[in-house]
């Protein structure tokens, strides 16, 4: 059985806004369940926070290019 991928890849916020939607309704889900309600700055902030800082950052905590780094959903839910 033969099966097709479809996938590809793209770089900016085409591909970038999803995940971190994403990762932005799972904490505010987490958040809710936990009876705290969380303002739209307090999860932006939240994100920027704990993501991760790439290389091509060269130490800033942000960046035109990369944002404020890597999302790392784990920390962000812990």
């Amino acid at each position: 059985m033969s099966r097709e991928h479809n996938y590809d890849a793209w770089d900016g916020t085409s591909m970038a806004t999803p995940h971190v939607s994403g990762c932005a309704a799972l904490l505010i889900a987490k958040s809710l369940a936990a009876g705290n309600k969380l303002t739209p700055d307090q999860v932006k902030q939240a994100l920027m926070q704990t993501a991760d800082k790439v290389a091509a950052m060269n130490g800033t905590n942000f960046s035109t290019d990369y944002g404020a780094g890597r999302i790392n959903l784990l920390r962000l839910l812990q």
